[in-house]
């Protein structure tokens, strides 16, 4: 079974009793950043893999699964500026231009201009007045006035007010020939995975450390974004309305 998954700290939380085999299986992982994942999608090489929820809209191969899935319940994208006065220029620096939370700034600010920065750098470029404005994604959206930052929108938010719905920003796709059972125990494996990182926290967020290569992991910020990782037969049902929202059928 090949499976490919994210470099975020969400992702490894999730999967960390499969990568460290206490949940016993036998998936090959790859553990890719987001923009790879998204391009990687219309290769079909994977039996599972993590996504934008845009990027699987727009993919025949591919179908939505019930487990892995990061909604914006409580909190989403921050498109956020420096404190204090006016930005000068319309660039948005955002981590892939495929992301669900892109197209939502380009829904709700049609004046603003994404460009692609790698996540990691994104803050940073922000903080240091490269960028008038950025998406803010990671834990940092969570210290935004430490950082001398502040939201403009909080954008999963909004898209939940106004369609009643919690915005999926990342979903877990299958191949759509694999069997339904095999799909099944996908399903199972990552949610006895999740169990077992939460009553695990120490090995499982030291996992998210090493791969994050920092130990400032924010374990609160983890637990918002993987709390709908189980099996939630919800996720298609806002992935339609997502569809619905951004008129992915009309081809825009």
């Amino acid at each position: 079974m090949k499976v490919a998954i994210s470099l975020c700290p969400n992702d490894i939380f999730i999967y960390s009793g499969l990568i460290l085999n206490k949940i016993p299986n036998s998936i090959c992982f790859d553990i890719l950043d987001i923009t790879n994942l998204n391009k990687m999608l219309s290769s079909s090489s994977y039996d599972f893999i993590k996504v934008s929820s845009l990027t699987l809209l727009k993919s025949e191969e591919y179908k939505v699964t019930k487990v892995g899935a990061s909604l914006a319940r409580y909190k989403g994208p921050q498109l956020a500026k420096k404190c204090g006065g006016s930005p000068t220029g319309s660039i948005v620096g955002v981590p892939s231009l495929h992301s669900t939370a892109t197209r939502l700034s380009m829904k709700y600010f049609p004046h603003l201009k994404p460009r692609e920065y790698p996540l990691k750098d994104i803050t940073a470029s922000l903080v240091a007045g490269g960028l008038p404005y950025a998406i803010i994604l990671n834990e940092d959206m969570n210290r935004l006035e430490e950082l001398g930052l502040e939201s403009l929108c909080d954008l999963g938010l909004r898209w939940n007010r106004e369609f009643n719905a919690f915005l999926p920003l990342g979903v877990v796709a299958s191949r759509r020939n694999i069997p339904d059972s095999d799909v099944e125990y996908f399903e199972e494996l990552v949610s006895l995975s999740l169990e077992w990182a939460n009553k695990n926290l120490d090995q499982a967020v030291g996992l998210t450390q090493e791969y994050a290569g920092k130990k400032d992991i924010n374990s609160d910020h983890i637990k918002l974004f993987t709390q709908d990782a189980y099996r939630n037969p919800d996720i298609s049902i806002y992935l339609e309305k997502l569809a619905q929202s951004l008129h992915i059928d009309d081809g825009i």
